[in-house]
This record gives C-alpha cells, structure tokens and sequence, in this order.
C-alpha cells in the first residue's frame, strides 16, 4: 500500500518476502496501477482508507481469536474503520474526479464520508446474516452482536440492526 522506506540491508529482504506473499504481492500490484491512475492526494487518501480498512480488520481478527462479543458502540466503532470507505476514493479516481483535499478533510465531510461508508456495511450485514447464520462458526455482523449484548431474539435484534442502519441515514 505504502512504499517502504528502509535501509539497503533491509530492502532486498522485503523484496523477497514480497515477491513470496500473494495477497501482499496483489496489493502492491493494485496500488501501482491506483497511482498511476491517481493524484498524489488521492493515492494518499486511498492508502489512509486501507489502513482504516486493516486497522478493523485487525479488531475482528482478535475478537475471533478470542471469542469476544464486541459491546454495540465497539462494534460499530470497528466497523468506521472496516467498511466501504476506499470505494468512492477508488471510484473518484477511476471517474477522473478529485474530491479537493481541503474540502474532503472539513470535520462535516469526514462525517458524511463515515456515514456512508458505515451504512453500506451495514446493509452488507444485514443481506448477509441469514446466509452467515447457515455457515459454520460464529460470523460478527450488527444482528450478532445485537442479540448477544442486548439479550434480544435473532428476529428482534435483526429489526434492531435495521434501526440502526435507518437512524445512520437521517
């Protein structure tokens, strides 16, 4: 995502190490043809998106790895960082428009930004929960948690979900 920045000695290792890892590998390749595609503002923009995006990705991971049920406000905290939010970055890019960086870093947008990108994500939980409801092992979405934290029934704590997500539009 971010160009690596060490000394000589260090550098021909990573490179190795790149080269042997497929996802990593992916995602220089992607960011390459993203700045090639990109202003610098925009490249920098999608590379703070992605590191929100892995900085949630980080929290589910834990929690699966500990078991842990998240409280509502930890899950949708997390979820401000795992959502859609590098998608109207790459689309903006990809269209040839550029949201200027003054305008795209005011307190009012960074709102809207996160809104939207949380009530998508949302959304994804909720068309996804009975489909993850019917999968093996235990998968976080909003209803999950909802059920678990709020001592609600799958159908309650669903309509709850759908609450949430409509309250985040207005």
């Amino acid at each position: 995502i971010d160009h690596f920045h060490s000394t000589a000695e260090y550098t021909p290792t990573w490179q190795a190490s790149l080269a042997a890892d497929a996802p990593r590998r992916a995602y220089d390749s992607a960011m390459g043809y993203f700045v090639r595609a990109a202003t610098p503002s925009q490249s920098d923009r999608y590379r703070h998106d992605m590191a929100r995006l892995h900085l949630g990705y980080l929290a589910e991971g834990a929690w699966a790895q500990t078991g842990h049920v998240p409280e509502v406000w930890e899950y949708l905290a997390m979820r401000q960082f795992n959502n859609f939010r590098p998608c109207p970055t790459i689309t903006d890019t990809v269209g040839g428009y550029e949201l200027p960086a003054d305008l795209h870093a005011r307190p009012d947008m960074q709102r809207v930004i996160a809104l939207a990108g949380n009530a998508t994500t949302i959304v994804n939980d909720l068309y996804s929960y009975t489909k993850e409801l019917n999968s093996p092992g235990r998968h976080l979405n909003l209803p999950v948690v909802i059920a678990e934290r709020e001592q609600l029934c799958e159908r309650d704590a669903y309509l709850k979900a759908v609450e949430v997500h409509n309250e985040l539009q207005h």
